[in-house]
């Protein structure tokens, strides 16, 4: 039995003992996407069904937005971002430890961080994901 589940459905899953994004991909056109979907947008070809595909940990910033304004739960500033994951899918999310948010770039690299963001009733650890910048040391 799980000692955590994920906030957002069906996007974390357990990988040789380590916490990582599930995707789902195509049997057939082989595309991949995130969060899982049941059935290929692009194919729309039900008979097989899709596979489940761990995500990789790392990608690249492709666009980011610095939020002023936030609801309650959320730092000011905070930034949200797409990242382009290393197989070509395109994740929404939270950028964090990011420091002077003049740092931020496109294409800058980032790595998945898994975290606590509470309990659920049955006293079950909920996680997320969020992505934390990797700047290169001069």
């Amino acid at each position: 039995m799980k000692k955590w589940v994920p906030e957002v459905p069906n996007t974390l899953g357990e990988y040789r003992g380590e916490i990582r994004l599930i995707g789902s991909e195509c049997p057939f056109c082989k595309r991949v996407f995130f969060p899982a979907v049941k059935i290929c947008p692009d194919c729309l070809d039900d008979s097989q069904p899709m596979k489940k595909k761990i995500l990789k940990n790392n990608g690249k910033i492709f666009s980011f937005s610095i939020a002023q304004v936030a609801p309650p739960g959320f730092e000011i500033p905070h930034v949200q971002a797409y990242i382009d994951l290393d197989e070509g899918v395109r994740v929404f999310s939270l950028i964090i430890d990011y420091g002077d948010p003049g740092r931020l770039r496109t294409w800058l690299s980032v790595k998945l961080e898994i975290v606590r963001v509470g309990e659920n009733e049955e006293g079950k650890e909920r996680l997320t994901y969020c992505f934390r910048p990797i700047f290169e040391e001069n």
